[in-house]
């Protein structure tokens, strides 16, 4: 708090007006909802202010969805002992938001139970064969997304009813809309960058929104594994002047810390085991046009726009910016664009049914 007020208590004004300068600049009335509930969210994480984001959600199945979060409210208040199907990377994620949530998790339950003993701390089991091999009391929530339906019928095989099973369906979190919902500020000609390319779909996917009408593409992924399957898809696709960098994006060029999970989880960090280069959108584009900047770089957004800073500047393209990981974002970002660029207004959009995947798009 001391840095708030260290020109006085009146320097407290100034988030105020800051507030109330970010919302004036959205362009319609769903920016401003999803702004609302961004904002609720990042102050206080609870279940109600993720239902707010979920109703702001531009995304299919939200009532059902909606009821799915009211039953973990309940869980978090009765302390219902979960069981995790899935020790991969969606366990840990769920495992981390239901501890966020005061929700209780007694064990993970996967077929790889004997090799991986224990996950986040707590013990990994194999499937139940039966209704019997679990505490009546216990609920299972499936958290994989690509195995969901196989599990939810064998968990029914085993004969535990289907209530004590809770699944969300997250298919909606694949939308190929999501970066470009906002196709009539784009300029065609320009080079388009797509900063956290993980496995080229999003640069694949703006080879057809945009008819072929680029420049180049520009698509960075530093992550050695998914690094590859860029490399391995773009022979697939063949995609027309596609530039695949294996670095990250940052302010200025260097050296990071790395913590590569080998999926979209990936990012820069001081606990880091890997080191990764770092690039500037400023230096790798030089003089050449940009028309359109995507970035999902977990949490390295703010610094990867501020090594665009002249490019942004100069070409002022439509830009689309993921702004859920780290708390404030919304308000940074669009406060950093502006300064850039008076002339922007801005959008945003969310695509999920949990707290991520919210989108600032910034245009003329």
């Amino acid at each position: 708090m001391e840095q708030v007020w260290k020109n006085g208590p009146h320097d407290g004004y100034k988030w105020f007006e800051q507030i109330k300068f970010c919302c004036d600049s959205l362009v319609d009335d769903l920016s401003q909802e999803v702004f609302y509930a961004r904002l609720c969210y990042d102050l206080y994480p609870t279940i109600e202010n993720q239902k707010k984001l979920l109703n702001s959600a531009t995304i299919d199945g939200k009532e059902e969805i909606l009821s799915i979060y009211s039953q973990l409210g309940q869980l978090s208040r009765d302390q219902t002992p979960i069981y995790l199907y899935g020790a991969g990377c969606r366990g840990l994620w769920w495992y981390r938001y239901f501890t966020k949530m005061h929700i209780r998790v007694v064990a993970f339950i996967d077929r790889k139970c004997e090799t991986l003993g224990t996950y986040c701390g707590i013990p990994v089991i194999a499937p139940p064969k039966n209704k019997t091999d679990l505490p009546e009391d216990c609920l299972i929530f499936i958290t994989t997304k690509d195995y969901q339906t196989e599990i939810y019928q064998s968990l029914l095989l085993t004969d535990i009813p289907a209530e004590k099973i809770i699944r969300i369906n997250e298919a909606e979190k694949t939308l190929q809309h999501q970066y470009f919902d906002f196709p009539q500020y784009y300029t065609a000609g320009g080079a388009f960058i797509d900063g956290g390319c993980l496995d080229l779909s999003t640069s694949q996917y703006f080879s057809k929104w945009s008819n072929g009408q680029y420049s180049k593409i520009y698509a960075f992924e530093p992550d050695p594994k998914s690094y590859q399957r860029c490399l391995t898809k773009a022979k697939e696709e063949n995609l027309r002047d596609l530039h695949i960098i294996q670095a990250g994006l940052g302010k200025e060029t260097g050296i990071a810390s790395f913590d590569a999970t080998n999926n979209g989880s990936s990012h820069i960090s001081n606990q880091g085991t890997q080191t990764i280069q770092i690039a500037t959108i400023d230096e790798t584009v030089g003089n050449e046009k940009v028309s359109f900047i995507k970035m999902d770089i977990e949490g390295a957004e703010l610094d990867a726009l501020m090594g665009a800073a002249n490019t942004i500047q100069r070409d002022k393209p439509l830009c689309a910016i993921c702004v859920y990981h780290k708390l404030g974002d919304v308000l940074v970002i669009m406060n950093y664009l502006k300064s850039l660029v008076p002339e922007y207004r801005f959008a945003l959009r969310h695509y999920s049914s949990a707290w991520n995947e919210t989108v600032l798009y910034a245009f003329e």
